[in-house]
């Protein structure tokens, strides 16, 4: 295995330890249901990251599946520390930006065409310029009913502005989701049989996650959404990675498009 492939194994076998031990030490009851999901969610991209290096080491989409699963650690939200809580803040949905970002690479792991590479870009700066300019103007530890840490980049508590941010951030993320649903059935319809083959499993549960994270997005902007949409999302989250590595078995897996 190259250098590479060691370093993503021991930091996501690290990061998928540390998320163990925090939920093992949190002095709050979490349901084990969200606890097992939480993990298995950050293992099953990781692993399946590995898998596919190791089985295509030419391709990208190994090292972009696997990046998937440590920012899914990254953003755990249960650490008690300042420092490490306020990185929880920043990080808070750069999982969702890269894992669109292995959606649209799947499976060669680059984007082809100018619009994929402004989605992409796209996502990455909603999330990570809104949670940024969310937590100067958050403090959690005022809603919180538990322990929250520390945000250390507050600068004053403003909820109002808060929820603006938050709001223009679920308004960017659906046209996002939705461009990136068209780009996912289009790429489908287009695909030769072989292609299909390799795409098919990997579109339709990224489809259908898009479609569930859409609508609470859609709801959230108005509302509250309901607690099953939130699971439904994180569910299909969870299940792409195994659809993408057991595509990328395929001795062809780079060329479908």
């Amino acid at each position: 295995m190259s250098r590479g492939w060691i370093a993503m194994a021991i930091i996501g076998g690290g990061s998928a330890v540390a998320d163990v031990v925090v939920f093992a030490l949190w002095p709050y009851d979490l349901p084990a249901v969200e606890v097992v999901l939480h993990v298995a969610t950050g293992v099953a991209w990781v692993g399946a990251g590995l898998v596919a290096w190791a089985r295509h080491p030419e391709l990208r989409i190994g090292a972009l599946m696997a990046a998937v699963g440590i920012a899914w650690f990254w953003q755990e939200p249960w650490w008690t520390t300042a420092l490490r809580g306020t990185v929880g803040y920043l990080l808070a949905n750069l999982a969702l930006a890269v894992g669109l970002h292995a959606i649209l690479a799947f499976p060669s792991g680059r984007l082809q065409t100018r619009l994929e590479r402004i989605l992409v870009a796209a996502g990455y700066a909603t999330v990570l310029l809104g949670d940024l300019a969310e937590t100067l103007f958050y403090d959690p530890a005022l809603d919180c009913s538990g322990v929250c840490p520390r945000n250390l980049l507050l600068i004053r508590h403003e909820p109002s502005i808060a929820d603006a941010i938050s709001t223009a951030q679920g308004v960017m993320g659906i046209v996002i989701g939705v461009m990136a649903m068209g780009i996912c059935v289009r790429r489908w319809r287009r695909a030769t049989a072989a292609g299909r083959a390799v795409l098919g499993p990997v579109m339709c549960a990224a489809a259908f996650d898009l479609v569930a994270i859409v609508v609470r997005l859609s709801v959230d902007t108005v509302g509250t959404a309901p607690q099953w949409l939130f699971w439904v999302a994180w569910i299909g989250f969870a299940v792409i990675p195994s659809r993408s590595s057991s595509a990328c078995w395929a001795p062809d897996c780079g060329a479908a498009r």
